[in-house]
C-alpha cells in the first residue's frame, strides 16, 4: 500500500508540473525518468541518483527545479520537503 502511495505522489508532481506521468511512474526505480522530466531534466540525471553522494546533489537539483516547474518559491521549507522525498525512498 506505501508504494502505490508513493507512485501516486509521484504521479501528482507530474500532473501539477503539466508533464504526463505515464507507466513509469508505477515501475520501481525508472518512476524517476518522469519526475526528473517534471523538473526538466535529463533522464541521463538517473545514473546521479545511483551512486552514492552524486545523489545528494542530484537531489537537491531535482528539488530545485521541481519547484520552479510548480511554480513554487524555493525557500528553505519546501526544499527539505522536497529533498527528504528521494533519500528517503518516498517519490
Amino acid at each position: 500500500m506505501l508504494y502505490l502511495l508513493i507512485s501516486y505522489c509521484g504521479w501528482l508532481i507530474c500532473q501539477k508540473t503539466g508533464h504526463p506521468a505515464g507507466v513509469l511512474v508505477w515501475i520501481p526505480v525508472l518512476q524517476l525518468i518522469p519526475l526528473l522530466r517534471a523538473a526538466g531534466m535529463s533522464p541521463a540525471w538517473l545514473v546521479a541518483f545511483l551512486v552514492p553522494i552524486l545523489n545528494v546533489v542530484a537531489q537537491i537539483v531535482w528539488s530545485v527545479n521541481i519547484c520552479k516547474a510548480s511554480g513554487q518559491q524555493a525557500d528553505e521549507s519546501t526544499l527539505s520537503a522536497y529533498s527528504a522525498a528521494p533519500r528517503f525512498g518516498i517519490y
